[in-house]
């Protein structure tokens, strides 16, 4: 028997002549060139970042470390987590990669193809040599065009799956040639099948099963020539000296496992819960969920047309102790069990039989049947099982050569077309790692119940929110932020310990001023001590600077210390945290111990760990700074700059180190020169307007902020600080008091500057810039365009909408539009039948057409507002409206001495007071009344009703006196300003 007809199993069927047969094969070589040429390009995804872009052993080509050390011990050794994985030659193919042609990804991915193009190759080498040159090429095209390589070719980090298949076919195609040749060649082959076994448990476990592929391939051939199983298999167990060689090479690896890893295996407690549910289950409970598992794979294998890179928690639920409830797929898998069991025991079926054995042994490292592995199911650990589709394709085709000639001529074209079909749905699976936003959006379409799908998708949707805030679109930016947080909150109606999203969803409170809300979730994440979360660093951090925020140094001291008390990968985060905290609650010096153990750290190359070094070093400025060293200062910052991180901090301290040393126009260039790298940053635009409002120019700080969205529209932080000094302008005409025309100058100028930027802010979209615009102009008197905001934000709907359509009734009642200022009150009780405002505004609006109908709204408000000055006051002007004047007087005195700063209270007595006077004319009561009056006025706010009835009464008992020119006054200086819109004042 000839070298290249070695068979144990067949004869082959169907040659090619070698031209045609080079032909075919480099016009298949050339489709998954095509293939996968468009992803070349492609960015780093998922664990690429961690296993090939920032990994050191990688880019430092530590030869000998990589060969002694955990698959992720780079990263481990950050985290602290140990994965009992040894894949040396995988993580040696990284670092020759990077070596040869660069850090780009697309140096990985064109080494990840010509792998992919060395498995088809010897792939199809077997095959010839099984079947012969047509089969052969039709099976092998099947398997390298298959839509499920994708995850383990075009993802960078799916190679060890590649290099395992790689060293797994070589030494399948070489064995048969060592049995079939004698002496040095015998050895030769027999080497060369030994070397590709250990290549490829080198690169990942999955090629364990190679033995008993080998031993399945004798014992199909033996049952090819006749007897029973049980006869072939003794046969050919008592050649086992053949396969000893293998088990030396098996044992060899083991033992190099067991002294780098100190173990063999990984255990439960290793595994993530959320890559792999069955983790907790026995062997018993989990055989079902196999089986339903199993069914999946064999659809992903014959019918690939819905992928995800993604299948965790809770895609796939397990179900201990009672049948799975993916029925569909467990049916598949115990149908196809069936059936494979039902073909093998036929005598001539044995090419079915190798490929469906193939697929069993090569399925069972992966199964978590009998040892659970780091995944329930990933589609790149398909790969080496997938050749099981190439063997039956091209027994199919083998055997079409035994059928008419029409008959093969329509296998050739089923095939064909399977093979047209594998190429386009690879170049469109193909097209989903040109983002990782695709990638995750096509595995949470795919696996909407996938924990992990669903969070990274909500990640990628948080960063275009902020990617549109950056390019001005700040309303489309909102809705797909809300989109985000949405999908965050799916995650944890999913898996409720997943902490990234938790970490996440604290950001969006924070952002949202929920600062409860996000150090309850953040402080939960940390109470968790869970490895599960690589933003544990971060969130130590981020909970310091709650506590910060809410003045709570000490308490938040005493909180970091003992939710990091123990877990000593969390040691530097949290002495940056108890630095930050000390030194806010002055000391200084426990401050200093704290930064000064994160700087005796490791420092990584990489990750935030690195950049916490940054900011301790910059914390350290700052101490240096209080303490009276500028120079000690700079040098610190310097430091942090050495470190090769820029971050916004560095440009807020290298500022405040100039002011300190009174060199402003430094200060100001470095937070320019911040501004030009980080143009969206809030901090830095925060540390301007700061100076600017010190220096008490408001005005200046708002046209700076207005020229620089005009340079960046939509900045969010931009818009951020404008919105605040528009606040501080409003709060500043809220403690303003009286009626001088100082007084009246100052309050108004501030509301035009407050109107002023919220006008720009809610121009860019922002909702709550908006809601303050309607009451500045509502405190002008700009009252048509205030109903309008408030109608607008209204129709929005949301949690807010009682509050607006309360205030919206309000400025409607207020224009004499008392049906639709009613309507609005309706609409805000049918949200809140509580609501004290809209239940004080229904009164008011029935105080002129019905005086029992508003006795009855204002007795609802007493019990909604108990105890409230708004209750009180409506109770006192359903009074003032029946003309109860012993009563009322005992009230208005009772309100006056319980709210002696509530203007509304003097009001009330400035009208009995007047009614006195036009009753009898008594110039007693016209005196008291002109009192009260001046008493309300000098309590009430500049243009708030309060002011507007206070200026009304005052302006009554001028007019009940006849000082007409006194009364003019007030209508020119007061009215005309503050009310243009008001049908009173007209």
């Amino acid at each position: 028997m000839t070298l290249e007809n070695t068979s144990p199993i067949f004869e082959p069927g169907l040659p090619l002549a070698r031209d045609r047969e080079r032909v075919g094969f480099l016009l298949l070589v050339s489709l998954v060139i095509t293939a996968y040429a468009f992803a070349i390009s492609h960015p780093f995804q998922l664990d690429d970042r961690i296993i090939v872009e920032e990994n050191p052993y990688v880019l430092d080509h530590q030869w000998g470390t990589i060969l002694t050390s955990s698959y992720w011990e780079s990263f481990d050794s950050v985290l602290g987590d140990e994965q009992a994985l040894y894949r040396p030659f995988t993580v040696l193919s990284y670092a020759i990669n990077h070596a040869v042609l660069g850090p780009s990804p697309a140096g990985y991915r064109v080494v990840n193809v010509l792998l992919h193009l060395l498995v088809v190759g010897f792939v199809f080498l077997i095959l010839r040599t099984w079947f012969g040159g047509l089969p052969a090429l039709g099976g092998a095209a099947l398997f390298a065009l298959h839509p499920l390589q994708t995850e383990a070719v075009t993802y960078i980090s799916g190679r060890a799956d590649v290099l395992a298949a790689l060293g797994f076919v070589v030494a399948l195609w070489a064995f048969p040639r060592a049995e079939a040749s004698t002496g040095r060649r015998r050895l030769g082959w027999m080497g060369l099948s030994c070397a590709g076994y250990g290549f490829g448990l080198m690169s990942k476990e999955i090629a364990v099963s190679l033995p008993a592929v080998l031993v399945l391939v004798d014992l199909v051939g033996e049952r090819g020539r006749g007897g029973s199983w049980g006869a072939c298999l003794r046969r050919v167990l008592r050649g086992w000296p053949r396969y000893a060689s293998h088990f030396v090479v098996l044992a060899i690896f083991l033992g190099l496992r067991f002294a780098v890893l100190g173990k063999l295996a990984p255990s439960s407690a290793d595994i993530p819960l959320l890559d792999n549910p069955l983790r907790d289950l026995t062997w018993l409970e989990r055989i079902d969920d196999v089986m339903a598992i199993t069914g999946r794979q064999i659809e992903l294998l014959l019918l690939p047309l819905r992928q995800s890179i993604d299948y965790s928690f809770d895609q796939i639920p397990v179900t201990p102790g009672r049948v799975s409830d993916s029925w569909g797929h467990l049916a598949l898998s115990v149908g196809a069990l069936i059936a494979f069991a039902i073909t093998a025991a036929r005598r001539r079926a044995h090419a079915v039989t190798l490929g469906g054995g193939f697929f069993l042994i090569t399925w069972l490292p992966i199964s978590n049947l009998f040892v659970v592995i780091g995944t329930i199911l990933a589609e790149r650990i398909l790969y080496l099982s997938s050749v099981s589709v190439a063997l039956l394709g091209a027994a199919v085709i083998w055997r079409s050569g035994r059928w008419s000639r029409g008959m093969r001529a329509s296998v050739l074209g089923v095939i064909v077309l399977l093979c047209a079909g594998a190429f386009y749905r690879t170049l469109v699976r193909n097209g989903d790692y040109r983002s990782s936003t695709a990638l995750w959006e096509s595995a949470a379409r795919v696996c909407p119940n996938a924990a992990r799908a669903q969070f990274n998708y909500g990640v990628n949707v948080r960063r275009r929110a902020e990617e549109l805030e950056f390019a001005g679109k700040t309303d489309r930016a909102g809705k797909v932020r809300e989109q985000a947080r949405e999908r965050f909150e799916r995650v944890l109606a999913i898996y409720p310990d997943h902490l990234d999203a938790k970490f996440e969803l604290g950001l969006f409170a924070w952002r949202a001023g929920q600062l409860e809300e996000a150090r309850q979730l953040f402080r939960a994440m940390l109470t968790a001590r869970s490895r599960e979360s690589s933003n544990l660093p971060a969130t130590v951090v981020n909970l310091a600077e709650l506590y910060l925020i809410r003045g709570e140094a000490a308490v938040g001291l005493r909180e970091i210390e003992k939710l990091t008390s123990g877990v000593p990968y969390l040691g530097p985060s949290a002495a940056l945290a108890v630095g930050m905290l000390a030194a806010a609650d002055g000391d200084d010096e426990q401050a200093r111990r704290a930064f000064e153990f994160v700087l005796t750290q490791p420092l990584p190359r990489f990750g935030v760990l690195r950049q916490q070094r940054a900011r301790t070093l910059l914390e350290l400025a700052r101490l240096e700074l209080r303490a009276g060293r500028p120079e000690a200062a700079r040098q610190r910052i310097n430091e942090s700059f050495a470190l090769g991180i820029e971050s916004v901090e560095q440009y807020v301290t290298l500022a405040e180190v100039h002011s300190a040393g009174g060199e402003g126009s430094l200060a100001e260039a470095a937070l320019s020169e911040g501004l030009n790298r980080f143009p969206g940053s809030s901090a830095l635009r925060s540390e301007q307007v700061a100076r600017l409002r010190e220096a008490g120019s408001w005005t200046e700080a708002v046209d700076r902020l207005e020229a620089l969205l005009d340079e960046h529209p939509g900045q969010v932080d931009a818009l951020r600080e404008l919105a605040a000094v528009g606040r501080s302008a409003f709060e500043a005409s809220l403690e303003l008091r009286g009626a001088e025309p100082e007084t009246l100058a100052s309050a108004q100028g501030h509301l035009n500057l407050a109107v002023r930027c919220f006008s720009r802010a809610t121009k860019e979209g922002a909702t709550g810039a908006r809601f303050s615009l309607a009451l500045a102009l509502q405190r002008l008197g700009r009252w048509e365009e205030a109903a309008q905001h408030f109608e607008g934000l209204a129709d929005r709907r949301g949690r807010a909408e009682g509050l607006f359509r309360t205030q919206l009734g309000d400025v409607l009642r207020d224009l004499g539009r008392i049906d639709e200022a009613r309507a609005a009150y309706e609409a805000a009780l049918a949200r809140d039948e509580e609501n004290l405002g809209a239940l004080v505004g229904m009164a008011l609006s029935w105080l002129d057409d019905d005086v029992d109908q508003a006795a009855r709204w204002a007795e609802k408000a007493r019990w909604a507002g108990e105890a409230s000055a708004d209750a009180a006051w409506i109770a006192l002007r359903v009074l003032e409206a029946r003309g109860s004047s012993p009563e009322l007087e005992a009230v208005a005195t009772e309100f006056r001495e319980q709210w002696p700063e509530d203007p509304r209270g003097w009001v009330a007595l400035v009208r009995r007071e007047v009614g006195k006077a036009r009753e009898d004319g008594g110039l007693i009561a016209l005196a008291g009344a002109k009192v009260f009056a001046r008493a309300a006025l000098e309590r009430a706010v500049p243009g708030t009703r309060s002011f507007l009835e206070a200026a009304d009464a005052l302006r009554a008992t001028h007019a009940l006196a006849e000082e007409r020119e006194d009364a003019e006054r007030m209508r020119r200086e007061i009215f005309e300003i503050w009310a243009p819109e008001d049908p009173r004042w007209r």
